[in-house]
């Protein structure tokens, strides 16, 4: 696991990297001078700030992603919920982007009031490397959910900040499509089984209850709106307590479906 997944770029700022998105759908394949030139940076930031880009998935190599192409045309502004979430889960669940990982899937569901003292310590015994960009991860993780300097996860209302405390509350506002995205991205990064028991949706390290924060009748509910739309099968008897994937092959599908209701 490693750090800097800021460096260069020291606020997770969705605004600006709304800009930088726009700029990449009508350039795509731009050298980053040209880059620095059209959003008024110098290159250096601009480095950092696709950086921050890449890791939520809008970017790679001077491009859109797939999913960068869906949320510049269904959501140019990062405003939907869904968008933020999509967001959250994506960095959540990455564990290249260590403390990330490690404060929501580790630290945060066992402590959710904590300082920033306190949370770094934490990480610090998970052999997270300590290096220079150690203290800008944390602080982009936690002022991307509380600052009110600029806009980034603050609507999630994943974390919130009284004096020195912060206070950790589940994303109930989700929506069960970016859960279902979630759910089948996460299926397409390890071994593709069939079924996946619930107790490990809450449990296991980068699935949607941990991530996402969620107690079992609030995941519940949302799973059965996707149990209702075919997305999932749930099976709940004395000895099984599953869902059971379908087929659907693309998690953008669910995203997209996401984009169309919420018009």
């Amino acid at each position: 696991m490693s750090v800097g997944i800021g460096k260069g770029w020291s606020s997770l700022d969705l605004n600006l990297i709304a800009r930088l998105v726009e700029f990449l759908a009508e350039n795509p394949s731009t050298r980053n001078e040209e880059i620095a030139e059209g959003l008024g940076l110098n290159t250096y930031k601009i480095v950092g700030l696709k950086r921050l880009a890449k890791f939520l998935g809008l970017q790679k190599n001077n491009s859109l992603t797939s999913l960068g192409t869906l949320i510049h045309k269904e959501d140019p502004y990062f405003q939907k919920v869904g968008t933020l979430c999509s967001f959250h889960f994506i960095l959540c669940s990455n564990r290249n982007a260590a403390v990330w990982h490690s404060a929501s899937n580790i630290f945060i569901p066992r402590n959710k009031v904590f300082t920033r003292d306190k949370l770094k310590e934490a990480l610090k015994t998970k052999g997270i490397q300590q290096t220079s960009h150690f203290n800008n991860d944390v602080g982009l993780f936690l002022n991307g959910y509380t600052s009110s300097q600029y806009y980034a996860l603050q609507k999630l209302g994943y974390l919130s900040l009284i004096g020195h405390q912060f206070n950790a509350k589940p994303i109930d506002k989700v929506p069960p499509l970016v859960l279902g995205y979630a759910l089948y991205q996460q299926r397409t990064q390890s071994a593709a089984t069939s079924t996946i028991s619930i107790n490990n949706l809450l449990s296991n390290d980068g699935q949607i209850g941990k991530v996402f924060l969620l107690h079992r009748d609030l995941l519940l509910d949302k799973l059965r709106v996707l149990e209702s739309q075919g997305i999932i099968g749930i099976t709940q008897i004395a000895t099984l307590d599953n869902i059971t994937f379908t087929n659907v092959d693309d998690p953008l599908s669910m995203l997209t479906a996401y984009y169309q209701e919420s018009i």
